[in-house]
């Protein structure tokens, strides 16, 4: 006769995980500013496609996204709760929606910086900030 032990981790709907999601969505805006002002780079981690030097000479700087410093003006906007376990990160919609759209998808004459979105770089700290998060919870 084989004796198995079973264990279970009761996840019930009473666990808030609100605390850590704000912070994950705090790491994510972030590092989207840093992308732009920072590192220079998409989500991916590749760098922007160059200015054109037309761009260039009327900017006074070679930076993508960095005209009026406004793609860079990401915020949480609805933060994480109890009742409501999600954060949504959004931009300054109200002047920025269409810059920011053509920028991050690109058009006939806007070469694509996917500035805007859960890059590879914000993945790592998240994964490791849980990791640790998790550890400290079981340890309880």
């Amino acid at each position: 006769m084989t004796l198995i032990k079973k264990e279970t981790w009761d996840t019930t709907p009473n666990l808030d995980l609100s605390k850590q999601i704000n912070y994950v969505a705090d790491i994510i805006v972030k590092d989207i500013k840093d992308g732009i002002t920072q590192y220079s780079q998409d989500i991916k981690g590749k760098p922007f496609a160059p200015l054109k030097p037309a761009t260039v000479k009327k900017k006074g700087h070679s930076k993508p996204l960095l005209a009026e410093g406004k793609m860079k003006d990401v915020y949480v906007k609805n933060r994480a709760s109890s009742s409501s376990q999600k954060a949504e990160i959004s931009n300054n919609i109200r002047d920025r929606r269409i810059p920011s759209v053509v920028h991050n998808e690109g058009n006939r004459t806007i070469p694509k910086r996917e500035w805007f979105g859960v890059s590879t770089r914000a993945v790592k700290k998240a994964n490791k900030y849980i990791k640790l998060e998790i550890e400290r919870l079981m340890k309880l």
